[in-house]
């Protein structure tokens, strides 16, 4: 099975009556071969937040991590957690300096229109001047 999404996480999951394992590229094509409307059941359990097997069956886990170490500080949680980015904005007039955990929050701090940091941001080096006003710096 092959999933669609280039960022998705290989998940398996292990029958606790007959031994069998399972393994898939996504959550998603785990739901889908257990027929579920959706994944929140899968998640779930690789993030150790419901501990009971699926089904009263079916162990399941990150791909990555052992069966029953999911907790909701697994491995791919703190992945995820390092990767997020932060942007300081320096107003040169007033010299007032604020770090952001995203360009909207930004935006609204800064009375900005929606956009108009990040829509210039990928175009520009890590440090750039927007409106010979705001000195923004991407933290990532």
């Amino acid at each position: 099975m092959g999933g669609l999404n280039i960022n998705a996480t290989g998940v398996k999951c292990r029958s606790i009556k007959t031994g069998e394992e399972l393994h898939f590229n996504s959550q998603a094509d785990m739901q889908r071969f257990f027929k579920a409307s959706n994944h929140i059941f899968i998640s779930r359990r690789c993030r150790g937040i419901i501990k009971k097997p699926y089904l009263d069956e079916w162990e399941i886990a990150y791909e990555k991590d052992e069966y029953g170490e999911g907790t909701a500080e697994s491995t791919y949680r703190k992945d995820f957690v390092n990767k997020v980015k932060t942007i300081t904005v320096k107003n040169l007039e007033t010299g007032e300096e604020q770090i952001f955990s995203s360009y909207a929050e930004a935006e609204r701090y800064f009375s900005q229109k929606p956009r108009s940091f990040s829509s210039k941001a990928s175009k520009k080096p890590n440090t750039f001047i927007y409106k010979d006003i705001f000195q923004i710096t991407k933290n990532y």
